[in-house]
């Protein structure tokens, strides 16, 4: 997903424990936003000289890194963060109220804050931090304090100013919607608490649930 930082093979590395730039991951959630599709970044798209002809002009590179599906799972998860999670001040707060998803980060010592996220528009990313981690933000400086104001304000703005369509995020074909127990998270039975999911076709649960059998 296009993050060339070497990374440090450790157990904690699924938490995010290895330090990127964040032009890196701001990338890599775009593929996410993109339908799996990885686009590197590039900042100038052309050259032209002072009578406007055009000595060079770039394009994007991209490739498919994710299938639309996993793409999608991710997006669904990371929507959960904005709407019920610690990304949730962007929308009383901040009233940044599209379709978005997105994720705080927080190193040990406050020492670093991270909001990542997007729209199916725009991914954007903040980093609040010193190179020297003695170097603390405050104590309680974390992502979601920190770095998401910043963030929320930049999103909602943009697509205000650029007059962009509220659009939602896109199901794949091969994504199903499955009633599962809220309590087991298997099939649900007729005494279930029930709530949505969403699965790639076929790995979806098998199994009915085993608390509410009666």
């Amino acid at each position: 997903m296009g993050i060339n930082t070497e990374i440090r093979a450790v157990d904690a590395l699924a938490l995010g424990t290895s330090e990127v730039y964040p032009i890196e991951i701001v990338s890599a959630y775009a593929a996410l936003a993109n339908k799996g599709v990885y686009s590197k970044p590039f900042g100038i798209t052309k050259i032209v000289d002072r009578y406007g002809n055009v000595i060079k002009e770039f394009f994007p590179d991209r490739k498919e890194v994710l299938s639309e599906e996993t793409s999608y799972l991710m997006t669904s998860l990371l929507q959960t963060v904005m709407d019920r999670g610690t990304g949730g001040s962007a929308r009383w707060k901040y009233k940044f109220n599209r379709p978005a998803a997105g994720k705080t980060g927080t190193t040990q010592g406050w020492s670093d804050a991270w909001f990542v996220g997007y729209t199916p528009q725009v991914a954007a990313g903040v980093w609040f931090g010193v190179d020297d981690y003695q170097v603390s933000l405050g104590p309680g400086q974390d992502g979601s304090k920190a770095a998401l104001p910043t963030w929320a304000k930049f999103m909602r703005e943009s697509h205000k100013i650029l007059d962009m369509p509220r659009v939602n995020f896109q199901k794949p074909s091969g994504i199903v919607v499955s009633e599962i127990c809220s309590v087991s998270k298997m099939g649900s039975r007729k005494a279930c608490p029930v709530e949505k999911e969403v699965y790639k076709s076929g790995s979806e649960p098998a199994q009915k649930c085993r608390i509410h059998r009666n």
